[in-house]
């Protein structure tokens, strides 16, 4: 299930996909139209949005995302 304001395919995610050497990772940042179709089950996705709890969130954070989620299927 995607959170909220995630069917706004323009926002940036951070897409990040396990390599095939043990222990590394590649973090890209693209948009959601284009990281569907890469993403696959155990893939870990990052994103925050422009709304008033996506900010608050991000400010009470210090941190540039407000949402975190894993694909399961």
């Amino acid at each position: 299930m995607l959170a909220s304001g995630a069917a706004d395919f323009e926002k940036k995610i951070i897409f990040q996909q396990h390599k095939k050497r043990k222990g590394t990772m590649a973090v890209t940042q693209m948009l959601y139209t284009e990281a569907i179709s890469r993403m696959k089950p155990g893939d870990v996705i990052t994103f925050g949005g422009k709304g008033e709890s996506s900010e608050t969130i991000k400010f009470s954070t210090f941190f540039d995302v407000s949402h975190v989620g894993v694909i399961l299927l």
